[in-house]
């Protein structure tokens, strides 16, 4: 059966507004459309490109209820980060189901389906430096809303000019997303090749794991025994470092490997805490 992802966010954003704290909040959504998410997830027969489209349009909607400038960029290979919104679009009180915020939001979704994944390579590390870079650039550092990332990608970084290398994520995203005050946050959904095992983390030092003893789905909070911890695998370097920026930035990140289903709280914008200072995670 196919699972739609986005109505429980689009039914939450009816008859809500923004953030109504004096700081505007700013907040980029990045997907990623290079060639290795058209692999074909076992769990569903999506490919990671479908997949992670549904997630990236959730967050998208659920950006709606939260932020006051929403950007939405899609990135391949070098210099094919694109602005699909025209840069940051004010979204300050708009709904994506009615009014010109659905005409907003119909349109980046119309974009969005449309993306075909072929990028010849990944410039996943440039993406993000140039995105926080580009927040910066928005945002007062006096201001007390924290800008944020909402990325979807299947990671593979092999091919960023200015942001690249094997330690890319330590040496340049990490202390990006945290100098010059204030702190960028990172939400991430990371389409991972098959394995045993599905992992979230949030800013709290403990994961949350799906169970890996069945194909079957199961919610994104359900706890793996002692048992399933130890026995499940380390993941690559690259998507580990990852998930440490998100942590280390204060928000969250979802592993989803292609042999599992995830059934909650599923995109980037669902990461994190649920305390922080958006007022619950997304």
């Amino acid at each position: 059966m196919r699972k739609n992802l986005l109505f429980p966010c689009l039914a939450l954003s009816l008859g809500f507004v923004a953030n109504g704290a004096s700081a505007e909040q700013y907040a980029t959504a990045i997907f990623d459309k290079t060639g290795s998410m058209q692999q074909t997830r076992s769990a569903d027969g999506k490919t990671r490109c479908q997949y992670g489209k549904e997630l990236f349009l959730t967050s998208i909607a659920g950006a709606f209820n939260k932020a006051d400038y929403l950007n939405v960029k899609t990135f391949g290979a070098p210099g094919e980060l694109v602005s699909i919104s025209s840069g940051f679009y004010k979204i300050t009180g708009l709904s994506p189901v009615f009014g010109p915020g659905k005409v907003f939001f119909d349109n980046i979704q119309q974009q969005v389906n449309a993306l075909s994944c072929d990028a010849w390579s990944t410039a996943l590390g440039d993406a993000v430096c140039d995105s926080i870079d580009e927040l910066r650039s928005s945002v007062l550092s006096t201001t007390t809303q924290l800008p944020r990332i909402a990325l979807v990608t299947d990671a593979g970084e092999n091919y960023s000019q200015r942001c690249g290398g094997t330690n890319y994520v330590t040496t340049h995203i990490i202390p990006r997303t945290l100098n010059p005050a204030p702190k960028v946050r990172l939400d991430i959904a990371i389409l991972a090749p098959g394995g045993n095992v599905s992992a979230r983390l949030s800013s709290a030092p403990s994961y949350e794991l799906f169970n890996t003893n069945s194909t079957a789905p199961v919610a994104a909070n359900a706890r793996m025994s002692t048992q399933l911890m130890a026995a499940a695998p380390i993941y690559s370097s690259e998507v580990q470092a990852l998930v440490n920026a998100a942590q280390a930035s204060g928000g969250g990140a979802i592993v989803i490997a292609d042999n599992k289903v995830c059934t909650s709280k599923c995109d980037p914008l669902s990461q994190g805490p649920d305390d922080d200072d958006w007022g619950g995670a997304w």
